[in-house]
């Protein structure tokens, strides 16, 4: 089986349908989403939409959507909230984004739904299933969305949780860092096959605002069957997606960074 592992969408709809393209052509069965769906990007409903049909909701899509996502419908297994997802639902203070972000995030409430906000406030903020964690951050005290920088970081993150793979996104950094008895690789890893009890912590980057300095889409494909996981990098319409951002009126910064992927 091959699962695709998406991160930090954020309201970036062009990315997400090149990605959704390339999981076509990746024979990719089932989804799992990390969070942060929304911020920064022009089309937080539009995204929503389209996860929440991954998630088995009823969702009307507009037709220039349909081939691409119809192909998914009920696919998504597991769906965590980010902290961008927490903060248009009021769990997190104002105080906790920089005053850039909460522009941002003030915009993105108000193009949201009634039932876009109750689906964000029904996801959890971690999930366990079969030896694999999913969290937007850390497992580490998820509510307070810390980040995974480096080995330090991944090395107590998978200590203070026992399953074999910790799957994260928030820092828009992808990486994979293995843990081998007690020594761990750097992150500066984008593919790797387990090996016997190996443990693994993957920073699956962004989809929508990558920000390790290489403009493309970021999502990560895990084969169940050979047990090796990829980060895959997708080509979209950066132009396009920058340009929603500045129509709608959303901080500059969030479309010129697009551009360089930081």
């Amino acid at each position: 089986m091959n699962i695709a592992v998406l991160s930090d969408i954020h309201g970036n709809l062009e990315a997400f349908v090149s990605v959704l393209n390339d999981m076509y052509s990746e024979n990719i069965d089932s989804i799992i989403n990390l969070g942060d769906t929304v911020g920064y990007g022009a089309e937080p409903d539009k995204c929503l939409d389209i996860l929440m049909f991954f998630c088995g909701e009823k969702v009307a899509l507009p037709g220039e959507m349909s081939d691409s996502v119809n192909r998914y419908k009920g696919k998504c297994t597991t769906a965590v909230a980010g902290n961008h997802d927490w903060g248009v639902i009021g769990k997190l203070p104002e105080g906790w984004f920089n005053q850039t972000a909460l522009k941002a995030l003030k915009w993105t409430e108000k193009t949201l739904s009634i039932r876009h906000i109750n689906f964000l406030k029904s996801l959890p903020l971690i999930d366990k299933n079969n030896n694999i964690l999913t969290v937007h951050s850390s497992p580490i005290h998820p509510e307070e969305f810390y980040y995974i920088t480096n080995s330090s970081h991944a090395y107590e993150a998978l200590m203070s949780s026992g399953e074999q793979i910790v799957l994260v996104g928030h820092s828009h950094i992808p990486g994979i860092f293995v843990l081998r008895g007690e020594n761990i690789s750097n992150g500066v890893l984008y593919e790797h096959q387990i090996k016997g009890d190996e443990r693994l912590l993957v920073n699956v980057g962004s989809v929508g605002q990558p920000r390790d300095g290489d403009p493309r889409a970021s999502y990560a494909i895990f084969n169940t069957d050979n047990k090796t996981i990829k980060i895959t990098r997708v080509d979209y319409d950066i132009d396009t997606a920058s340009s929603k951002i500045k129509d709608a009126g959303i901080p500059v910064r969030y479309a010129e960074r697009l551009k360089w992927g930081f």
